[in-house]
């Protein structure tokens, strides 16, 4: 297991991460002047009551505001507009109901009046906080390097996004072995909600990080589940944050600074490859006997064992999905054994010197492992 950081978000946020064995949570804290700061002071029953109004900020020149922000705490307090003109903010009933804005440390609260527990993503205008408060929640190799960065700075908490697979609109399909779980950071700053991007790109083999950057949504936070009962607090994980601001973290122990190891491309100071820690957290496959020559309309006995990153037997009893490119599998799923997996596949209806292969892999993250034949 690994959990390695990268300085490499663009979006200028203090990023926030939560971890819990079967819960996570991405949430932005975007850095605000001092009339934001005075404005929430001011109105700070507003900001925990405007939670029950909406969770989505600004609608643009209308005088009918979703919920509370800065414009409409602005008219609030003047009862005026830019211009001048008298006005009387409105608000949009809901059926949500968000009791109060997380704090430092706190993880989201329970919501009503949606179909779960959890609000999977928020637009907030949450609590206000000194950038100081977030010291002792970084880890202790990070927390010197931020000391005058954050100290004197004024943050909003601007957003979340809940990884919690209790969410009945996750499906067991998407809770399958192999899962890369993965919250992004829109342009605007917004934490985005989570999905496990290897079924979504199972067709392109797409890498996560493409596919989290095709929805819109820079990667912030990738976690590798190799198996699905492997609680997410023992998964491996990546986090990319912001240079300018840091991150904060319940879980303060066992990180490291990937830009300093071999993922940092040889060819350049300055770029960041944490493409292969996928591949490094996923299970792998080694054939230990089978293969290469089979005679026409023969069959072959093919045994495999499932290993670590280090070459070390899985010894897990997991189901795999077989896929062959020719000739006939009598079974395309089959069980392990303590890690060791075994198949029959025959040369039907192939002559000599045709080659197929069949490929070993999980239901989502397909193909791990080739068998190759050719045809006497």
């Amino acid at each position: 297991m690994f959990r390695k950081t990268y300085d490499s978000l663009s979006t200028a946020v203090h990023v926030e991460f939560l971890l819990d064995k079967d819960k996570a949570c991405i949430k932005t804290w975007l850095e605000v002047n001092k009339r934001v700061w005075d404005i929430q002071q001011e109105f700070k029953d507003k900001f925990e009551d405007g939670w029950k109004y909406s969770a989505t900020g600004n609608s643009g020149w209308s005088d009918v505001q979703p919920g509370i922000n800065p414009w409409s705490l602005d008219m609030i307090r003047d009862k005026k507009d830019y211009d001048g003109n008298p006005v009387t903010v409105k608000h949009i009933e809901r059926s949500l109901d968000i009791p109060k804005s997380p704090a430092i440390g706190e993880w989201p609260a329970e919501v009503s009046g949606i179909y779960h527990k959890y609000l999977p993503a928020g637009r907030i205008m949450g609590q206000t906080v000194m950038g100081e408060q977030f010291l002792p929640n970084m880890p202790e190799r990070y927390r010197s390097d931020y000391i005058d960065r954050l100290t004197g700075k004024y943050f909003m908490g601007t957003s979340f996004a809940w990884l919690d697979l209790t969410d009945p609109s996750i499906f067991s399909g998407e809770k399958d072995d192999a899962a890369c779980w993965v919250i992004g950071i829109d342009y605007e700053g917004n934490a985005r909600p989570a999905f496990n991007s290897v079924p979504r790109e199972k067709d392109t083999k797409a890498h996560p990080l493409r596919a989290s950057r095709h929805a819109g949504r820079p990667a912030c936070l990738f976690v590798y589940q190799p198996f699905s009962d492997v609680p997410f607090d023992e998964c491996s994980i990546t986090l990319k944050y912001n240079k300018g601001y840091g991150f904060s973290t319940n879980a303060k122990a066992d990180w490291v600074d990937g830009t300093n190891e071999k993922e940092m491309f040889a060819t350049s100071g300055k770029d960041y490859n944490y493409v292969g820690q996928m591949y490094e957290a996923f299970p792998k496959f080694v054939v230990t006997s089978g293969g290469n020559n089979i005679a026409a309309d023969g069959t072959d006995t093919v045994e495999f064992k499932m290993v670590d990153n280090d070459g070390k037997t899985i010894e897990k009893d997991i189901q795999l999905f077989l896929e062959a490119t020719g000739g006939y599998l009598p079974k395309q799923r089959l069980i392990t054994n303590k890690g060791v997996g075994t198949f029959k596949v025959t040369a039907l209806g192939l002559t000599s010197g045709e080659k197929f292969k069949v490929k070993i892999g999980f239901r989502n993250y397909t193909g791990v492992a080739d068998v190759d034949y050719t045809v006497d």
